[in-house]
């Protein structure tokens, strides 16, 4: 977006110091500025927030009572609502939709749905990932006796504070490192679809972490210790009272790993297999040679790609709570 629109910000620095001057010694060194002021911002954060817990024991709950407006502040309150949708909605996908049909290079659009299959593919199996590390990580957290485990869950989501152009600068001198270590094997990670998956991973972490832990804060202590005092182990625990209790949760942070994965730019850019394309990466690069009708369709499915499961994911959770 801020390369499109022109404007100099710290990762388009980045981006353009790695690709344009093919410094990535120089990129790293801009990215440490940014680490080190990210990282500050995540200790004082966790500071903050301390040990508040949301769970509720209680059988009382309240809620608010609904108010009916009618005529002239029904309408207002209508319209108030329907700004952003409009405007943030509405009026985009008008544009990009008679893009799409006043195109007359439809022949390029074939290649459309080969990328679609590639976007649906690391979107699914890197948010399984990442819901399966959270469930993992967020369980052993909540579990754990002491704050060790539970500072190293916080320290697990805290990629999603970084930009992505930055994380795959680190994710690539990782990489680079195993590649090495394992020069003796047929093996090798950069360049790879593992790589994009580790990427997604570090990067999204804190999405699923965030869903499941967020779930947990609710979950009472006493229930779990009611099932370890039953003789259960851990992972039992885990599987027959945690899950159930915050599958809402999970499912929550699934979507919104897939949408983020559907979406995501830099990092797949920089990491992604040769000739392998995303419909981000595939919207990007038509928008760079400011070609926007080809770039309106991948970008229309992207919207697609996102609106389903969310529109899904209400069904489900309105369903459950009434």
């Amino acid at each position: 977006t801020v390369e499109f629109f022109a404007i100099e910000t710290l990762t388009l620095g980045i981006f353009n110091v790695w690709i344009g001057m093919d410094s990535i010694t120089g990129a790293a060194q801009i990215a440490t500025v940014a680490f080190a002021f990210v990282i500050l911002l995540i200790v004082l954060e966790f500071y903050a927030r301390g040990d508040r817990s949301f769970s509720d024991t209680g059988s009382l709950h309240l809620s608010n009572a609904r108010v009916e407006v009618f005529g002239k502040s029904a309408f207002i309150f209508a319209l108030i609502c329907f700004l952003p949708v409009g405007f943030g909605f509405l009026i985009p996908i008008t544009i990009l939709a008679t893009n799409v049909l006043k195109s007359s290079d439809l022949v390029a659009f074939s290649d459309v749905w080969r990328v679609l299959s590639n976007t649906v593919f690391v979107a699914l199996i890197g948010a399984f990932l990442i819901m399966g590390s959270a469930v993992w990580v967020g369980s052993s957290a909540k579990m754990a006796q002491g704050k060790a485990l539970q500072i190293i869950g916080h320290l697990c989501a805290t990629g999603y504070a970084f930009p992505g152009t930055m994380l795959a600068i680190g994710v690539l001198a990782c990489l680079s490192f195993a590649d090495v270590f394992m020069q003796w094997s047929p093996i090798y990670f950069s360049g790879t679809i593992f790589a994009l998956f580790f990427a997604y991973l570090v990067r999204f972490q804190a999405v699923g972490y965030g869903a499941v832990s967020s779930g947990l804060t609710k979950v009472p202590d006493n229930l779990i210790n009611c099932s370890r005092s039953l003789g259960m182990t851990p992972h039992v625990t885990t599987l027959r009272v945690t899950i159930p209790l915050v599958r809402n949760a999970i499912l929550a942070g699934f979507v919104l790993a897939f949408v983020d994965i559907t979406k995501e730019l830099p990092m797949t850019l920089l990491l992604r297999p040769f000739d392998f394309e995303t419909l981000a990466t595939y919207a990007y690069q038509y928008a760079h040679s400011e070609l926007m009708d080809q770039a309106s369709l991948p970008a229309l499915i992207i919207i697609c790609l996102g609106l389903i499961p969310v529109v899904f994911l209400n069904h489900v959770m309105q369903k459950n709570w009434v």
